[in-house]
């Protein structure tokens, strides 16, 4: 399925690090739930789960949604009102 022509990137340019972990992060910090696994493998020992804290708490404080916890409240991306940050 990956062979098909819509897939193939002819520039094969890789998104630059810093702009890659910086959407990573953006998506992956709304659905954490503490578990503390991404600081246990994270090859540099880079503290992952007080990056995603920090963001949680500023989306908490203008929203209300705690990942894993929240019922009433949806998450960012399934919430039919968008905020912005």
């Amino acid at each position: 399925e990956l062979n098909k022509p819509f897939f193939k990137d002819d520039q094969n340019v890789p998104p630059t690090p810093i702009a890659f972990q910086g959407v990573r992060l953006s998506h992956m910090s709304f659905s954490c739930v503490d578990c503390g696994q991404c600081d246990d493998v994270c090859p540099m020992d880079i503290p992952v789960s007080l990056i995603f804290d920090k963001l949680q708490k500023k989306y908490y404080n203008r929203t209300g949604y705690v990942a894993g916890v929240s019922d009433d409240v949806k998450p960012p991306l399934y919430s039919p009102e968008k905020t912005e940050l």
